[in-house]
């Protein structure tokens, strides 16, 4: 049984950051937002399957004190359910979602659930997590304290006090545990001198050997610094499978997938416990999965949904049903998107593409297609996840008879952009491929993307797979460290050589297998090496070119006022080499006035489409009236016009309304604020057309 212990180590708290996967909040803010705070204890965890093929687990608490500021119903015990779990030969990982939680104690922040993916045909309410992982707040026996990630947040007097200062709800008392420390005497404590090695990685059969006395001749529990919230935050305890030896002066242990870099805490059979100050630095970590004989496998990347491809496909979501946004129609994300896609492909050894579109926007493991979406009404994030996840990915893994567990799907969708529903949480994107602040798309992405690959959260805040990243700053790059991960899978993946079986049951395509590739290039259609749009003089100039182009037919530029509607241009046949590529420009001579957004789609012989980046090119050539900004909120400015008036056009050319303008023409404004979402046009007197967006 996996047990869960936390640190009192003291951290201070590092305001201003955004996670990858999740904004941090502040305690005070989680406990506002929760329906129900329990002090209690996980007796019980039980796996179940939603409608949608996922498995999450129901977990029972056992409750000591409670309190609600909504006035539900208390009582002695409460169910809550978290993301991902296995049943059988299947099994869902979630990032980020709560883990480790099998006999926790300490306060859990709970809300009443109120989306569709869990039925509850009892009847009778049942509680999430407030905030995803950040809804647990660890109790520490030894000291009697409760600590917040890395942060020490009290005793059980203050803890209750700040609750009941924060949302005016009082603690009811259900049994006599008071959370009171063990004292023991000092004399007694167990010692850690050093652990060697100190650099090491996680899920890869590292082992580290612990030394010191007082360890005792009974084994004990080892626990590693977890990397889902820093050094000195929560700490996850090793199974007896990992511990290989044990005396009262020496342990040797393997390093575990969920090991992060920080301390090491060994806790005697005896209850005696200390937190190391040797620290091991971990470069990057791997999933493993726990099987049902106790061992532990490295999941593999084979062949996705049993389509005989040799990698993973994934289709963007170009809903915008249930009043979500379609991402494959938001060309700066999606080029943001292509650019994470890529950087995996030439950096990270993960055979991985984006192809074709898809109009569904929910994540599932028996849709049959791995889909990259925003969420929606149908899936939204404040419901489902809480108001600080901006990004989540789902690995669902199915082991098809064998000892074996495969990667059998994927799914990946992000927070819409602003707050859409109203229901306060809200993200700003940068898309890029400059930065202007706020919480930056592509390296979301390309964090997001690295789950799927397997790898999993490091401590280090430098590395795409850090559990965060600072607001106001980007992180693109998939290090030599990550990539040697993403190395350990790859080749992994490429040594194994399963038998032809039929899985039957809930997985019954015959797999045949074809060996995932650690060469993305042999199934790209075109390899971009560089994309460049710039105004020269009336024109504006579209350079590319390619290093292979092995089914190429041709190009068609395309072209948006607003960076989500695209037109055809014009297209130009491929004159390009198989091996060698080719390179291109062509002219936009009649351009827009502002911003123009440009990209190339690309075309094979067979049909299919890919295409470049996005780039962007602003024009307000002297001697010319051009319209800002645009798009357009509430005045539309015109600057540099001579006309007395202008009519505002429909996208189909229909005058809505005339607007005349006074004696000072050179910059003048025009209220839209009564316009709908859209394009439009402005026409002066002398016929002259300028496009903005509302």
């Amino acid at each position: 049984m996996i047990k869960f212990y936390v640190s009192i180590l003291l951290l201070a708290f590092a305001g201003g950051l955004a996670a990858q996967c999740y904004m941090p909040q502040k305690l005070e803010d989680r406990m506002g937002e929760s329906d129900m705070a329990v002090f209690g204890k996980v007796i019980a965890s039980e796996p179940f399957y939603n409608e949608f093929g996922e498995i999450y687990t129901m977990h029972t608490l056992r409750v000591d004190r409670a309190a609600t500021p909504t006035n539900a119903l208390l009582v002695r015990s409460v169910q809550f359910f978290t993301m991902g779990g296995k049943i059988n030969e299947e099994q869902l990982i979630v990032y980020p979602s709560l883990r480790g939680i099998r006999d926790a104690e300490g306060l859990f922040l709970l809300r009443e659930y109120t989306g569709d993916r869990v039925r509850n045909g009892l009847l009778r309410t049942i509680y999430h997590p407030v905030a995803v992982h950040e809804s647990f707040v660890g109790f520490n026996a030894e000291t009697g304290r409760f600590t917040d990630g890395g942060t020490d947040v009290g005793d059980l007097r203050e803890l209750q006090e700040f609750y009941t200062e924060t949302t005016g709800a009082a603690f009811e008392t259900f049994t006599g545990h008071n959370y009171e420390p063990i004292r023991r005497p000092r004399s007694m404590m167990p010692n850690v001198t050093s652990i060697s090695p100190v650099n090491v990685n996680a899920g890869v059969n590292d082992i580290i050997t612990i030394s010191g006395n007082g360890f005792g001749s009974q084994r004990g529990d080892v626990f590693f610094d977890s990397p889902d919230d820093g050094p000195g935050g929560s700490f996850t305890s090793v199974p007896e499978s990992a511990v290989l030896s044990w005396s009262d002066t020496q342990i040797r242990v393997r390093v575990i997938s969920e090991a992060g870099s920080g301390s090491v805490i060994v806790r005697t059979a005896g209850g005696l416990q200390t937190t190391s100050i040797p620290e091991i630095n971990i470069d990057y970590a791997i999933t493993n999965l726990n099987v049902s004989n106790g061992t532990v496998v490295t999941p593999l990347l084979i062949d996705d949904e049993a389509d005989g491809d040799g990698g993973y496909t994934f289709a963007v979501s170009n809903s915008s049903a249930n009043g979500g946004r379609s991402l494959a129609g938001d060309a700066p994300a999606l080029a943001a998107l292509n650019r994470a896609v890529t950087s995996w492909q030439l950096d990270g050894d993960y055979n991985i593409r984006l192809e074709g579109t898809t109009a569904i926007q929910q994540p599932s493991r028996d849709d049959g297609v791995n889909i990259i979406s925003y969420g929606s009404n149908a899936y939204d994030f404040d419901r489902e996840l809480g108001s600080g996840t901006v990004g989540i990915a789902f690995s669902y893994y199915n082991a098809c008879g064998s000892s074996e567990f495969e990667v059998s799907g994927l799914d990946i969708l992000f927070r819409r952009p602003g707050d859409p529903n109203g229901f306060g949480g809200r993200v700003n994107y940068n898309f890029g491929p400059g930065f202007t602040g706020g919480a930056d798309f592509e390296s979301i992405a390309l964090h997001e993307i690295g789950h799927t690959h397997q790898l999993k959260h490091v401590a280090d805040p430098n590395e795409v797979m850090s559990f965060r990243i600072t607001n106001g700053v980007t992180q693109r790059d998939v290090s030599p460290d990550t990539r040697a991960g993403a190395r350990v899978v790859a080749d992994l993946s490429l040594a194994y050589d399963p038998p032809i079986v039929r899985c039957g049951g809930d997985f019954n395509e015959e797999r045949n297998y074809v060996t995932f590739s650690a060469s993305p290039a042999s199934v790209l259609p075109v390899t971009w090496t560089a994309f460049t749009a710039e105004a020269l003089g009336k024109i504006n100039r579209l350079a590319w070119s390619t290093s292979a182009e092995p089914n190429n037919e041709f190009f068609t530029i395309e072209r948006s006022a607003d960076g989500r509607v695209f037109t055809p241009l014009l297209r130009l046949d491929a004159t390009g080499n198989a091996t060698t590529g080719g390179q291109y420009e062509i002219a936009d001579r009649q351009p827009l006035t502002g911003t123009s957004y440009y990209r190339v789609m690309q075309t094979d012989f067979d049909g299919t489409s890919t295409y470049s980046d996005v780039r962007e090119v602003f024009r307000d050539a002297a001697g010319e009236w051009s319209v800002f900004p645009n798009p357009v909120v509430n005045r539309l400015n015109v600057s540099g016009g001579s006309a007395e008036r202008y009519d505002v056009l429909d996208a189909a050319g229909r005058r809505l309304f005339t607007a005349p303008f006074g004696e000072n023409r050179s910059s003048e404004s025009i209220d839209v604020s009564q316009l709908r979402p859209g394009q439009y046009y402005l026409r002066a007197a002398d016929g002259s057309v300028r496009s903005f967006v509302k």
